[in-house]
């Protein structure tokens, strides 16, 4: 599009949006507007075209990803924890193991001390991890968040105890 050498993005936005009311999911222009929305920083409006886009893409791997990308703006531009979790959920329930969405939501638990809310996290990691030594390590943060943070010896107790159902063997919670 012609936004690259647009030395007014105001006007450049406005003509782009002319463009839109006519072909409402015009790939090309949705992508020049949010390029421009991007180097200008304005994240909100960003987020309104990123939720347009979407609407609009051409399968599921596309809107899961868009979606992402709405939860990482959320969280590291603007700030807003709440909003960035709520997004980051909403990816989860698409794709159960989509690694960044976990991943996310264990950071933003830790910094914001909710640790209920992290054991949930690392349950569902151990659930969707594909190998043995990845549930052991999310189960064993399980345990360790219990013990820790609630005093839960007995929860401590059954995450280890599942631990030994994958491995008996493991001297780490013998």
């Amino acid at each position: 599009m012609f936004d690259g050498d647009a030395h007014d993005p105001d006007a450049a936005l406005v003509s782009l949006r002319g463009i839109l009311e006519i072909d409402e999911g015009n790939a090309v222009t949705l992508q020049s507007i949010g390029d421009i929305l991007e180097r200008e920083e304005r994240w909100e409006a960003l987020i309104d075209i990123l939720e347009i886009q979407e609407g609009c893409a051409p399968n599921h791997e596309d809107q899961v990803s868009i979606r992402y990308r709405i939860g990482w703006i959320w969280e590291q531009e603007i700030q807003n924890a709440d909003k960035a979790i709520l997004t980051y959920q909403a990816v989860l329930d698409e794709v159960p193991d989509h690694q960044l969405a976990l991943k996310a939501l264990e950071r933003l638990y830790s910094a914001l001390d909710r640790p209920r809310d992290l054991i949930d996290v690392y349950e569902q990691m151990a659930r969707e991890a594909s190998e043995k030594d990845e549930k052991i390590r999310f189960l064993g943060k399980v345990a360790q968040t219990w013990e820790e943070r609630f005093e839960g010896v007995e929860e401590a107790v059954l995450a280890n105890d599942r631990i030994l159902e994958i491995d008996d063997e493991n001297l780490e919670v013998i």
